[in-house]
């Protein structure tokens, strides 16, 4: 058996919370009552989380090919267990959120546009990541015998390739106002990330115990956090024309910098079981998918709290909506997870 990916947790964990932030940073943002020290120091926390769903695609490609590198897969098998996974619950929780928005008076109920949103991951506005996964499960044989009988780093450029494609179908589309449910969720725009994630794990022993410099690391990852807060700090207020032209090439610049920083970090911390930091990773990475889930209707609950409180200091908003968030869809998660379990047995 293959030794744990030691620094999966700890990917996930990171991917976990910064999507928290950037929820909670975009809703405040939204609100327009920032001061000039807080909108940019949420602006810099926003963009600095910009690569959580690369890192989450990269880890699913990282460790599917890690666990099936040798193996051949039943492909029935294999996809009806991908769907039972992560469609079923996809589905619940988008019936959550559609019932919640009918409840609040912010949908009228409607059969047809609750199963369009379930099919293009619409209903609520972080779905759609579930739909890119969906797409990546579908895909992964396919990949996996690309990496069997072609060179690996070929496999790889070739994928940037198809990326690029992706983001000049996108724009297209934009400017032919297709709807949004096609423009950002098809997987060419994600290829390269998950493709990387099998590159990585064929090549994991080699990349991660390559004797790079702690201090480099460090300097490395200064580097590349100021130079992707700065930039695309600066496109965050730009015209709509400096968006769409620079920003999915230095999205994909920035989120893949990250992730091979972070994986070469990640890879070299060695926790004891019993620490605490130890503990949170692993909860926050067995729980990983019901917090993605469940956070937004957590956040939504604790705005409305934040309302009837009278709170708007922007700061304060931020701390009570960071903490209630993260604990709380925690908690959902953990109290779910033995509903299940007890269902089971």
């Amino acid at each position: 058996m293959k030794p744990r990916l030691t620094g999966a947790d700890l990917l996930r964990t990171f991917a976990c919370i910064s999507v928290i932030f950037t929820h909670v940073t975009a809703e405040i943002l939204s609100m327009g009552i920032a001061t000039p020290q807080v909108y940019v120091f949420l602006v810099a926390l926003n963009r600095f989380c910009l690569s959580n769903v690369p890192i989450f695609v990269f880890l699913s490609g990282l460790v599917l090919y890690y666990r099936y590198e040798k193996q051949t897969l039943p492909l029935t098998s294999f996809w009806v267990k991908r769907v039972q996974a992560t469609f079923l619950p996809y589905a619940i929780w988008s019936a959550i959120y559609y019932a919640a928005f009918a409840y609040f008076g912010l949908v009228r109920w409607s059969s047809q546009s609750f199963l369009l949103g379930l099919l293009t991951g619409n209903t609520v506005y972080h779905l759609y990541f579930v739909i890119i996964i969906l797409q990546f499960y579908f895909l992964f044989p396919f990949i996996k015998m690309a990496f069997d009988r072609m060179n690996s780093h070929f496999v790889l450029l070739l994928s940037l390739g198809f990326t690029f494609g992706g983001f000049q179908f996108s724009e297209y589309g934009w400017s032919q106002g297709w709807p949004s449910y096609i423009m950002d969720r098809h997987f060419l725009s994600y290829l390269f990330f998950f493709v990387l994630g099998c590159y990585m794990a064929k090549h994991y022993k080699a990349i991660t115990t390559r004797k790079l410099p702690a201090l480099a690391l460090l300097l490395s990852f200064l580097l590349q956090t100021f130079l992707k807060i700065s930039l695309m700090g600066i496109l965050y207020i730009a015209p709509t024309h400096s968006w769409n032209v620079y920003y999915q090439p230095l999205w994909l610049l920035f989120s893949s910098v990250d992730i091979v920083i972070f994986t070469l970090i990640t890879s070299r911390i060695s926790l004891s079981e019993t620490s605490l930091f130890h503990r949170f990773s692993s909860f926050i990475g067995s729980h990983s998918f019901t917090i993605y889930l469940s956070h937004p209707l957590l956040l939504m609950l604790i705005t409305k709290v934040a309302h009837a409180l009278h709170v708007t200091h922007p700061m304060s908003l931020f701390t009570m909506y960071s903490l209630f968030t993260i604990a709380g869809s925690g908690i959902l998660s953990k109290i779910l997870k033995k509903v299940q379990w007890k269902t089971a047995t």
